[in-house]
């Protein structure tokens, strides 16, 4: 690792933590919050900073994610969807939360029916939860975690790597054998993994 990689420092004040280098290990302390107990995240001999970065991103989106994992759940908007279910709740009619955002009662009632199917704007939506004193908050909850997405991913794309150079090999009359393959795939994923790949997606 580079000596400029090494003593690297960076603070990133609006998302709230802290790298700075760790001689002793030759790798990064992470800490949330400065004043705060935090948590280390050690930095491989093989990782990059772009890695590195992406393994953080995954880790506080994972971590924020298991705080609550009825998430999934919990955001089911209820049945004709969130505009609708709110606004009878509240006993409003679709022509005064029209006259609230300063549209005509179709224009509610087409809003509701393109959030229950699916195509509705965040500008509308927004403009809608307003005239009811709601606000628009909206995630993407993935269907398992981040670094095991990303595990996976890589692990496809390593295989097809490996696979392609060793059918250049067989054409060449070269050959490996299945665990000198399989060691092959496992080091390329690590590596894959610790740089940030992008072409883990290809």
């Amino acid at each position: 690792m580079s000596e400029r990689v090494v003593s690297r420092y960076e603070h990133r004040s609006e998302i709230g933590y802290t790298l700075s280098p760790k001689p002793e290990c030759i790798g990064y302390n992470l800490l949330q919050y400065p004043s705060q107990t935090g948590y280390n995240l050690y930095m491989g001999s093989n990782e990059t900073v772009s890695g590195l970065r992406r393994r953080i991103q995954r880790e506080e989106i994972d971590r924020a994610l298991r705080q609550d994992p009825l998430l999934r759940l919990h955001l089911q908007p209820p049945t004709g969807g969130w505009l609708k279910g709110i606004r009878t709740a509240l006993g409003m009619t679709a022509k005064q939360l029209g006259r609230r955002v300063g549209v005509s009662q179709a224009t509610v009632s087409e809003a509701e029916l393109a959030e229950s199917e699916g195509r509705i704007t965040l500008k509308n939506l927004r403009k809608m939860a307003d005239g009811m004193n709601c606000e628009v908050v909206y995630a993407l909850v993935p269907r398992a975690s981040l670094d095991m997405i990303v595990h996976n991913n890589a692990n496809q794309a390593a295989h097809r790597m490996v696979g392609d150079v060793s059918q250049g090999m067989a054409l060449e009359g070269q050959s490996t054998d299945d665990s000198a393959r399989a060691a092959q795939v496992d080091a390329l994923r690590e590596r894959l993994i610790a740089e940030g790949s992008s072409q883990i997606w290809d």
